[in-house]
């Protein structure tokens, strides 16, 4: 029966991991009798199943919502929200350069239909591209969410944001995160905005708990450690926010020291962008790396 059904699925998914998820769900998108997987019906015992199983707490999202309504002192682990609001207080902005913030608009838009792997992957190696401005980057996208029409192009985005991210921390060279470690304090301020969008939207729908969603699964992957993504869950839930101390009312807009010159990452890509590069020593033309989106196929959940 259903219970029975829910209850093997979530003890298989949790020993196997989020690709065994994601796997399953691919190969059973039309069959009803995995409509758990999908909010369907049985997802709310599925989604308690698959958290036991985990040894987590439940998935959070309206109950998130409606926990913070009735007490918005309290936050994490007891702290106080004006607390968490000061300990990760809203980056600095700092400016792009004009080729690279048209560069980022046009990464934007191409997710507003939809998030195929194509599409998020090119997302992905354009940021890596121009890792040196990752901090930049990561304060353009933040302040740009907020200004998105629809809440899946919203959450189109997030996605982008969770393949940068989920890339790096899986590499095992050593290599410092830089990346992690660029996005991390804007992360709060970027799930925010996606979830009272699709908590206004729809307070029962699916949405708000795919923002929620991705704090999980960067516990999982080591981007954030548990308490981070606790309080982050507090600092994103409530409809209001404590103001902060005068110092952080407002973001100062900070000019950083000269930036580094655009990367180079192989020619093709200028040519949908006309952003030619000044012709290095070897006599062949440098292009500024931005491929052009392909594919309109859903990739992610």
């Amino acid at each position: 029966d259903l219970r029975k059904r829910i209850e093997i699925m979530a003890e298989h998914i949790a020993r196997n991991g989020p690709d065994f998820e994601e796997t399953v769900r691919q190969k059973n998108v039309n069959n009803p009798q995995f409509a758990f997987l999908y909010n369907g019906e049985g997802a709310d015992y599925y989604r308690h199943m698959l958290s036991t199983h985990r040894g987590a707490p439940p998935p959070v999202a309206a109950h998130a919502h409606q926990a913070a309504c009735a007490s918005p002192g309290a936050g994490a682990g007891g702290a106080n929200l004006a607390e968490l609001v000061r300990r990760w207080p809203e980056p600095p902005f700092y400016p792009l350069a004009a080729d690279l913030e048209r560069q980022l608009g046009e990464v934007i838009a191409s997710l507003e239909p939809m998030a195929s792997r194509d599409l998020v992957r090119n997302g992905r190696a354009w940021v890596e591209c121009n890792s040196a401005m990752a901090t930049q980057i990561a304060g353009h996208i933040a302040n740009r969410l907020p200004f998105l029409n629809t809440c899946p192009h919203r959450l189109h985005v997030l996605y982008l944001v969770h393949d940068v991210l989920q890339t790096e921390a899986a590499r095992r060279d050593g290599s410092p995160k830089a990346l992690i470690r660029a996005f991390k304090p804007f992360l709060p301020w970027m799930l925010r905005p996606c979830f009272q969008a699709a908590m206004a939207a729809s307070p029962n729908g699916d949405e708000s708990g795919k923002v929620m969603r991705l704090l999980q699964l960067w516990v999982e992957r080591a981007i954030l450690d548990p308490r981070e993504a606790d309080e982050i869950r507090v600092l994103v839930a409530p409809p209001e926010l404590p103001r902060p101390p005068p110092a952080q009312a407002a973001r100062p807009m900070h000019v950083p020291p000269p930036a580094p010159p655009p990367a180079v990452c192989g020619a093709g890509a200028a040519a949908a962008y006309g952003t030619p590069m000044p012709t290095p020593l070897g006599g062949r033309p440098g292009m500024m790396h931005m491929p052009v989106p392909q594919g309109m196929a859903q990739g992610m959940a």
